[in-house]
Order: structure tokens, then C-alpha cells, then sequence
């Protein structure tokens, strides 16, 4: 109890840096808007924003009426991606909206647009604060307003990466469901139970992955690496790097980053450019791919949440088994 206390006053203190878009511009929803979902009707729909979220809803709501809806931009889309009009209607008519909280906040749209925030789950709220990773040199300092000088931390978003933190936010996302659809509350006590064997599953593999470190090219991947028990070494590419850059400072500075790790391997979460992986290999450190979730759309080829991650693991075992 005295660690979420402590969690909760000290995101208390950052929060403001959390939500904010990188123009450090806050929401300008009304307050008052969400004065129109004061009496929500039952839909027995359910809304979620990520797909990792979207899958652990699903696989809860197994043999009830309750359906969910993923609410998450497509592959590609910009940072200032906002969902359309229908996908609006959806989120304001849904029961419960399933989120990630303010210690890790993954749908940054979700301050652009009215929503009824009685019902929005934040399936991370239950984290300690020792849960949740930060890194505090996301962005380059900068100086606007009153505050002076200032960088904005970044809280990595991809807790469903570690399968006992999904463990938790499916605990979360159940205990939400029950209190909503309180005569389904043993079916959801019985999909809880199966998940949860599932994600244990996972989690014992990953406490099997070989000894070694790793090189991250962003921070998104940190609570894999973490489940997996793996020193990492992250660089800050949010945006892989431009050729032009590269050739002018831009490699030195990556090797500059990565001689003390002691590791060869690097892992992406977006396919670099050609031209990049052919000169990370060629400086002997050879590109492993890996999927994070991190648009928020459902995966390639049709796979799930589970065999995503089965593939991850086995990914990140055969480059530290090399």
C-alpha cells in the first residue's frame, strides 16, 4: 500500500509532463463536455485502445454479450492521428473506454477528444511506481514559458510487453467488466483465470531467454527486456535516422552510445531503412525486428496478442543465442 501511495504522489508530480504533446500544448476539451455522459445506458460494448488491450478485453468477455471495439490509429499514421467521427460515437456510447494510465500513456489522442471519463479504465493505476519505466533523456532540452530551461520524460507505454505487467492490467480490466456487467462476474472470473495461465506461461519463458544484454533503438522495448532480464542499451530513435544525418555525425554518435554495452545485438520495433541495416551490419551489429504494438492496430498476417509475443521470444533468443 505504501509503494502505490508513494507511485501515486510522485506520477501526481510529473503528470502534467505526461499528457502534454511535445509542443507541450494541454488538452482544450471543456470540462463540461463530459456533462453529457453523466447517465450512461448500457450498450454492452466495451472500447479499447491499443490492441494488446483490445485482445486481453476480448479474450475476457469469451461466451458473454459484451463485444469490443479497438479504437486505434492505422499503420503509418501521424502522432496528431485523431479518431473519425464514427470511431467518436463508438467511444461515447461505450460502457467502458480500456486505457493505459498516466504513468504509462499510450493514446495520446485521447486528450483531443470529449470522452466520458467515468468510464475510461486505467488499467495501470495499480502499478507501484518501481513498475513503470521512465526515461528521462526522451527529448532534447528546451527552453519556452515560465518553467526556463526543460526536458519532458518519457514513460515507456508498452507495459503489455511484459506479460506480467498484461497479467495486471487484465486483473484490472476484469474487476472494471464486473462492476459494469455484474451478473457476468464468474465468467469473467473464469476467462480471468485461463488468461492468466496463459500470461504465466509466457512469463516463465521469458525468465528462460539466454544471459546476455541487448541494444534497444527505442525505449519502447524496455519491458520485454526487462521481463526478459536483459541489460539494455536504448537509443532515443523514436524516428530512425535520416541518411544524410547519419553521414554527418549520426554514426559516431550511435557508437559513441552503444561501445560500453558489450552486446552486438540490436533490436527495432520498425523495419529501418535499407541503407541503415546494411551499415549496422557492416559495423557488426546485426538488425533484429520485433513487434511492439506500438501503432496500436491489429497485427500483421492475422496472428493475436500470444503468438506475437511467442514470436518475439523466439526472435530475441536466436540473436542472443548467436
Amino acid at each position: 500500500m505504501a509503494n502505490q501511495t508513494a507511485a501515486r504522489f510522485v506520477l501526481a508530480l510529473i503528470l502534467p509532463a505526461l499528457w502534454l504533446t511535445p509542443g507541450c500544448q494541454r488538452s482544450d476539451r471543456n470540462p463540461q463536455d463530459n456533462a453529457a455522459f453523466s447517465q450512461p445506458v448500457r450498450s454492452n460494448l466495451v472500447s479499447a485502445v491499443s490492441y494488446p488491450l483490445y485482445y486481453l478485453t476480448g479474450q475476457l468477455l469469451e461466451g458473454t454479450p459484451v463485444k469490443v471495439d479497438l479504437i486505434a490509429p492505422p499503420a503509418g499514421a501521424s502522432d496528431q492521428w485523431t479518431p473519425d467521427q464514427q470511431q467518436i460515437e463508438t467511444l461515447q456510447k461505450s460502457d467502458l473506454i480500456i486505457a493505459n494510465g498516466p504513468g504509462a500513456p499510450f493514446a495520446k489522442w485521447m486528450v483531443r477528444v470529449s470522452l466520458p471519463e467515468s468510464r475510461v479504465v486505467p488499467t495501470t493505476d495499480n502499478f507501484s511506481l518501481e513498475e513503470f519505466i521512465m526515461v528521462k533523456d526522451h527529448r532534447v532540452v528546451h527552453r519556452h514559458g515560465p518553467e526556463g530551461e526543460h526536458s519532458h520524460p518519457f514513460m515507456v507505454s508498452e507495459t503489455w510487453l511484459d506479460p506480467a505487467m498484461a497479467k495486471k492490467q487484465a486483473g484490472e480490466i476484469a474487476t472494471a467488466l464486473a462492476s459494469s456487467y455484474p451478473e457476468m462476474g464468474d465468467r469473467f472470473q473464469q476467462n480471468l483465470q485461463q488468461l492468466n495461465g496463459s500470461l504465466d506461461g509466457l512469463t516463465e519463458r521469458f525468465e528462460m531467454i539466454p544471459t546476455g544484454s541487448v541494444i534497444t533503438a527505442t525505449p519502447r522495448l524496455k519491458f520485454l527486456t526487462r521481463a526478459a532480464g536483459l541489460p539494455d542499451t536504448h537509443l532515443l530513435w523514436f524516428d530512425l535516422p535520416e541518411e544524410s544525418l547519419w553521414q554527418t555525425g549520426g554514426e559516431q554518435a550511435f557508437l559513441d552510445r552503444v561501445k560500453e554495452s558489450g552486446s552486438r545485438c540490436i533490436l527495432f520495433d520498425t523495419d529501418p531503412p535499407n541503407w541503415l541495416k546494411e551499415r549496422l551490419e557492416q559495423l557488426g551489429y546485426p538488425v533484429h525486428s520485433l513487434d511492439s504494438f506500438s501503432q496500436g492496430g491489429l497485427p500483421a498476417g492475422g496472428a493475436d496478442f500470444m503468438q506475437v509475443m511467442e514470436n518475439n521470444l523466439q526472435i530475441l533468443q536466436d540473436s542472443l543465442s548467436r
